[in-house]
């Protein structure tokens, strides 16, 4: 007698063995079915092989299976919970189980399995497709039994499934990924976000917990300072990354404790944490154990914080912030985990695709960033043809308002950019220098942009105000062509190189140089870190040096003097301090690079290659947003823009007709830049 459908469950396999997905043969489940299941989908269903009749499985096996969707009315008085007896096809990774309940029909009667009781055992990839992807569908003939069973059966008095990962293992959402690792990284986020009570019930419905007990006990504990609890938790702790580690771990809950002491003025149990507890911790450490003590002879908290630079019982957060250096991640998770990991995708991304130079206006974590070259400047917007012969040299003041340029003409050019961009370069011309008797190669602005220097092929060097443009001092003791120059950060002092080997530190006030240094060597580029420590020099023996600004002495480590095999010409350094860009001449080298110097480790991090350079001083720069990109001039009257990370050429710029000599981008206008030529132009470049 055919029964009447009554509903549809679809379910997929939660958990069950590796050895379960091989076997063959006939399977028997007894499936036990809550009217919460049908609610609430977080609810697993219990199937537990029978230990009897499974011949190749002599020992009962748990399987689980979540409730993706279920078509019962659940207004209706069908009795519940179920009890269905089902015999299955051997069960297999991915599987969805879909059974279509029917009532009224005879004790045995055959119920079938399918989407809307068709039986699937025809059904083709089109028909899985739309069970919403599920992979391998099981059929299977069900014998129902409707009966009132215990409320207290099924899956209540039984254990959640711990393994996460075993969800689905080759299931793409998963990506490869530990799920056990992903379910503690977002639980520990939705406590970070404040969400607790959904972090509870993201730990119960998956079995995972972000803590494990013992850590979860001691974190308690130590936050809320019961110290006498610590103790007694942190001999069963067996996670820590190394024996140092644990020493490490407890001294950093007991000198919180020793402090908390003192602060409250309990010394008898201070010195017994500090005899008993602290030195054992750091026996190797007198001088550590000595500081602790004197922190007895403090006279008032206030004191005592400033000594142990401590910040009392708001420390214990930090105290634990601290413990994941010694512990196990998989025990105890890195403080904002997820969320770090989450802004270190995003700042990578920013790097790769050059942000904000990109088609997403917005940079966020909902979508991939796209690199969209129409964003970077590739225009050439105005070409200014005041010089009457090569353009050696061209910068951007550092507010970004002015743009200053040298030529073998002996002269330089100060334009105002405002007017230049809006109004075009008929009008934006601000002043023409004139005064050297010499081509001018070199011109750097003050700090505060009211000044700038120039120095070229003769031996004096001349500063201009920029807002007159007339010449306010001349300086001269170089004995041959000046090379380079330099502002030091306090505006009042600059340094300059030449040919003559010297380095001469000079002060704006007196006209008069502080400190001459006979650097042993042609001088062919200088520049002064960004927080004005250091001096690094360029020299003709392929090798750049550092010089402490402090004490004017050479600085020599286990970097400096960095070595290089071919000509170093020129040099940038990075905003940060935290890198030399370093243009090479080689003449007999058909493929010239730009070294990119990393000054904490002392290495090349990244080579540049595409440019031409063989002859002449050719200089490059940082530039973008954040200084994302790396720019530089080209014997082959083009400009070349790479990727600062990668070294990747990104783009080539056609506009010049003689060699292009030196490039600018304006620090206030991410998308503005300056080249300069031997074809007697300035071009600037736009969007």
């Amino acid at each position: 007698m055919q029964g009447i459908p009554y509903g549809i469950l679809m379910m997929r396999r939660f958990s069950t063995t590796r050895q379960e997905h091989q076997r063959h043969g006939k399977v028997y489940h007894n499936m036990n079915i809550h009217r919460d299941h049908l609610v609430d989908r977080s609810k697993a269903i219990q199937i537990e092989t029978d230990p009897v009749t499974d011949t190749h499985n002599p020992s009962p096996l748990l399987h689980s299976w979540r409730l993706l969707h279920s078509g019962f009315p659940f207004s209706s008085h069908l009795p519940l919970p179920l009890s269905i007896q089902s015999w299955s096809l051997p069960l297999r990774k991915r599987s969805v189980l879909l059974v279509v309940v029917e009532v009224g029909a005879d004790e045995g009667s055959e119920i079938t399995m399918g989407h809307g009781g068709v039986d699937l055992s025809e059904s083709s990839d089109a028909d899985d497709q739309e069970m919403m992807d599920a992979g391998n569908v099981m059929n299977l003939s069900v014998g129902i039994n409707v009966g009132i069973d215990s409320p207290r059966e099924g899956l209540e008095d039984t254990e959640s499934p711990t393994d996460v990962d075993r969800l689905d293992e080759d299931e793409p959402p998963l990506l490869g990924l530990n799920g056990d690792d992903v379910v503690r990284l977002i639980v520990q986020a939705l406590l970070d976000l404040g969400f607790r009570e959904v972090a509870d019930h993201l730990e119960q419905v998956s079995g995972v917990q972000a803590l494990s007990p013992n850590i979860h006990n001691l974190r308690t504990a130590a936050l809320a300072g019961r110290w006498d609890q610590v103790e007694q938790i942190l001999p069963d702790i067996e996670a820590f990354k190394s024996e140092s580690d644990a020493r490490k771990a407890r001294f950093t809950l007991y000198r919180q404790k020793f402090l908390e002491l003192v602060e409250e003025r309990r010394y008898d149990p201070a010195l017994a944490c500090l005899q008993k507890e602290l030195a054992p911790n750091i026996s190797d450490e007198p001088e550590t154990l000595h500081k602790l003590t004197t922190m007895m002879m403090c006279s008032n908290p206030n004191e005592l914080r400033r000594s142990a630079s401590w910040e009392g019982k708001l420390a214990r957060q930090e105290v634990m912030r601290n413990l994941h250096r010694f512990v196990l991640p998989s025990v105890l998770l890195p403080e904002r985990r997820l969320l770090t990991i989450l802004r270190r995708d995003l700042e990578h991304q920013r790097r790769m695709s050059l942000y904000p130079y990109t088609a997403q206006s917005e940079c966020s974590l909902l979508e991939d960033l796209e690199f969209d070259i129409e964003k970077l400047p590739r225009r050439c917007c105005h070409q200014l043809t005041r010089h009457l012969d090569e353009v050696w040299f061209v910068q951007f003041s550092h507010d970004g308002t002015k743009l200053a340029s040298a030529s073998k003409d002996a002269t330089v050019q100060i334009w105002n950019v405002k007017e230049l961009m809006y109004k075009g370069p008929k009008n934006a011309l601000m002043h023409s220098l004139s005064g050297h008797q010499h081509a001018v190669s070199f011109l750097t602005w003050s700090p505060d942009d009211s000044a700038l220097l120039t120095c070229g092929n003769g031996k004096d060097i001349r500063l201009w105000a920029a807002d007159t443009g007339q010449c306010l001092q001349v300086f001269e003791k170089h004995t041959e062509v000046i090379s380079t120059l330099a502002w030091m950060s306090d505006g009042e002092h600059f340094i300059s190189g030449g040919v003559d080997k010297l380095i001469i530190f000079w002060s704006v006030l007196s006209g008069e140089p502080m400190r001459i240094v006979d650097h042993g060597t042609q001088i062919n580029d200088i520049a002064v870190s960004n927080d004005g420590s250091r001096l690094y020099v360029v020299c003709q023996s392929n090798i750049v040096r550092a010089y402490d600004l402090v004490t004017f002495e050479e600085i020599l480590d286990s970097y400096f003097p960095l070595p290089e095999k071919d000509n170093v010409t020129s040099m940038c350094i990075s905003e940060d301090d935290s890198a030399l860009l370093l243009n090479l001449s080689a003449k007999n080298n058909p493929n010239p690079e730009i070294h990119a110097w990393d000054l904490d480790s002392g290495t090349i991090v990244q080579r540049y290659l595409g440019h031409k350079q063989s002859r002449f001083v050719i200089r490059s720069c940082y530039g973008g947003e954040g200084h994302v990109l790396v720019v530089s001039g080209s014997e082959d009257c083009k400009i070349y823009l790479y990727h600062r990370m990668t070294g990747a050429l990104i783009e080539t710029l056609w506009g010049h007709t003689g060699t292009v000599n030196s490039v600018s981008w304006c620090p206030k206008n991410m998308n503005l830049l300056a080249s300069a030529s031997d074809d007697k132009t300035v071009c600037v470049w736009g969007v």
